[in-house]
């Protein structure tokens, strides 16, 4: 991070004295300090100008100050002193492409890529527009907030007592806050006035963005799970990039490493690379073999396989650490590859281990997709036998939110099979 902060000012004498400054003399607690220090600025450039380029690779460089800021507006309520309609202002310059790619989104949301810093005075946000002799547009944003029915999740913080700022009216929007952009006109000074508005509906459609990711990924949104991220949406090579660089982190833990290894195979499998999938499925379970690991911090990846007649292959498991679900990876690797024979193998030696946490669902879908490799050898009494072991766990064990989907899946895959075999009861 303070590499990128040096290269970025490295002309600037008094910005390369305070990076200097920073690297002797931060703590954790000082993060809203730094980020909205006015005369030293190195850190709110270098920050956001890593977090508008979407470059996951220089963002993960300023982790750990991103959790630091984080944890501190995690101590500020947000909706102190707040009255409703609310206005807050920011001055800045923006590029021309930018202004225009804007005029084309009128009534759209919008995502905050940055932490955005505002203030209640529009003269003080105008103070901020330099007149640099740049070629960029000096924009005036109006930020409108209409929130009373949502009150508790304002998603401004009153910054006052953290800020290097003598403002005592400034205001910091989290990461990722949304808006819908209500209108653009160019004022008679040259300057644009661009209205943002904040209000109940606005605040309703962004939770049912929040509540698909939560759903996603089971309230687990990790560092170590972010390269699934990718995966869900559909972009494998940021996915493998994000992986591969997470693991030249030289303080992961052993089992970041086996989960890490897990996840880089899901993606080789996802994007149909079967032998580096192997690979790396063989990496993370020689080295859960090695540790002996039984910590299995679990979530997984919704995709169910349809593989021959319908029948549906139960997913992968990624962030996995257990040598139980390492094998039970490999077992879905070899089933993808159509070796069949070593796929049964693997998945009832992965049923004969016993893990501390014998997780009811991780159990039942092995079951499943044993049933699933005797289907594909035609066997379908012994897959029928499988398929009700499954069944059976799942209704009279599993506690999870997917217990509905889970049963759903083993009872399908038990017709199809008796279908093919001969009509049988399922209950």
């Amino acid at each position: 991070m303070l590499e990128i902060c040096r290269s970025n000012f490295k002309d600037n004498e008094q910005e390369e004295n305070a990076v200097i400054d920073f690297q002797h003399t931060y703590k954790s607690a000082e993060a809203l300090w730094w980020y909205t220090h006015e005369l030293n600025t190195f850190l709110h450039t270098a920050l956001n100008n890593a977090l508008r380029t979407d470059d996951i690779k220089t963002i993960y460089h300023f982790r750990y100050f991103i959790s630091d800021l984080y944890k501190q507006l995690g101590m500020i309520e947000t909706n102190v002193e707040i009255l409703f309609p609310f206005r807050v202002y920011r001055g800045q310059k923006v590029y021309a492409e930018e202004v225009k790619h804007l005029q084309m989104n009128i009534s759209e949301l919008l995502t905050f890529t940055t932490f955005f810093l505002t203030t209640t005075s529009s003269e003080i946000a105008l103070s901020h527009i330099t007149n640099d002799g740049s070629q960029q547009e000096s924009v005036l944003f109006e930020i409108v907030m209409d929130i009373p029915e949502f009150k508790h999740l304002t998603p401004i913080f009153n910054i006052r007592n953290g800020s290097h700022s003598k403002n005592k009216n400034q205001y910091l929007f989290r990461l990722g806050s949304m808006c819908r952009l209500e209108s653009i006109v160019q004022l008679p000074n040259k300057i644009w006035h661009i209205k943002l508005l904040l209000t109940d509906t606005e605040i309703n459609e962004s939770n049912i963005f929040i509540n698909y990711f939560k759903k996603e990924f089971d309230n687990k949104f990790t560092f170590m799970t972010l390269g699934m991220f990718w995966i869900k949406t559909k972009q494998p090579s940021k996915a493998l990039d994000y992986c591969h660089m997470l693991s030249t982190d030289n303080n992961l833990s052993e089992n970041n490493y086996i989960a890490l290894w897990n996840n880089i195979g899901l993606i080789y499998q996802e994007i149909g690379d079967l032998v580096r999938s192997r690979k790396y499925f063989n990496k993370a379970l020689d080295l859960s073999t090695r540790c002996s690991s039984t910590s299995s911090e679990t979530d997984s990846v919704d995709y169910p396989t349809a593989i021959s007649s319908d029948i549906i292959l139960k997913e992968p498991i990624i962030n996995i650490s257990s040598s139980r679900g390492c094998y039970y990876n490999r077992g879905c690797t070899m089933f993808q590859e159509r070796d069949f024979v070593e796929a049964l193998n693997i998945f009832k030696y992965a049923l004969s281990i016993s893990n501390d946490d014998n997780d009811a669902t991780e159990i039942a879908n092995i079951y499943n997709n044993i049933g699933c490799t005797y289907h594909c050898f035609s066997n379908y009494s012994k897959a029928s036998e499988y398929f009700r072991k499954a069944l059976t766990i799942g209704v009279n064990t599993v506690t999870t939110k997917d217990r509905e989907l889970l049963v759903a899946d083993y009872v399908h895959n038990l017709s199809v099979n008796n279908a093919k075999d001969k009509p049988l009861s399922i209950l």
